[in-house]
């Protein structure tokens, strides 16, 4: 009799034991003892084209200064090359295959200080000498064209009478190309542009040739570039 109520109260507490876990849960089970070795997770293999078809992060752009409208092709732009004895000049350049260049606008381009400080400014870089000579000088002049850029920048500097050089007429060349920072663009609708600007510059000379001072300057009407065909 005794064995068989132990039995029962072994049953019972066993039942009611298991009542508790049905209602409360399992206790927690004690974890497996990891190893102190790093487990090397799988290779994770991506399709290619679905990396090269995720968004490219922004890449800085590059200064690149270009006569041509903004909706042309970046392919299609070119740098310049700047000058490296004339700062603000720009080498290798065409005007007759240059777009959108203005020869009329709304406000014309003109030097930082005025003619009459770049009418100085050239003579200091000739050398001529701060008086003028009295006497024994002939008047003279030379016609120029350059374009000048959205920035001020100048390029294709000609002289616009080819067939009756003077040897002076390179040192004039010359200062205007070392004094290619000075200017102002152009404005059409408030905006810069580019534009083919035509000037006659006149000086006082001796019987050789030699120019002794720089008198004027004026500005001619431009005539619409012709385009290559």
């Amino acid at each position: 009799m005794k064995r068989e109520s132990l039995c029962n109260r072994f049953a019972i507490r066993g039942y009611l034991l298991l009542l508790l876990l049905m209602q409360f849960g399992l206790p927690a089970l004690p974890q497996a003892r990891q190893s102190s070795s790093p487990v090397v997770p799988p290779a994770i293999k991506m399709d290619k084209s679905i990396l090269r078809a995720l968004p490219q992060a922004m890449q800085p752009k590059s200064m690149v200064f270009s006569t041509r409208p903004e909706a042309e092709s970046k392919s299609q732009r070119r740098p310049l090359i700047i000058d490296s004895i004339s700062p603000c000049y720009v080498l290798d350049i065409d005007p007759e295959e240059e777009e959108g260049v203005f020869t009329i606008t709304t406000i014309p381009p003109a030097p930082n200080k005025g003619i009459k400080v770049y009418l100085q400014q050239l003579a200091t870089t000739m050398g001529l000498p701060a008086v003028k000579p009295n006497k024994g000088l002939k008047s003279d002049s030379i016609s120029v064209q350059f374009l000048i850029f959205k920035n001020g920048w100048i390029a294709a500097l000609t002289n616009t009478e080819p067939n009756t050089p003077t040897p002076s007429h390179g040192v004039i060349l010359h200062a205007i190309k070392k004094n290619a920072c000075v200017w102002r663009p152009a404005l059409q609708a408030g905006r810069p542009v580019v534009y083919l600007l035509k000037m006659v510059i006149y000086y006082s000379r001796d019987d050789k040739g030699n120019i002794l001072s720089l008198d004027n300057l004026y500005y001619r009407p431009s005539a619409n570039i012709q385009k290559k065909s």
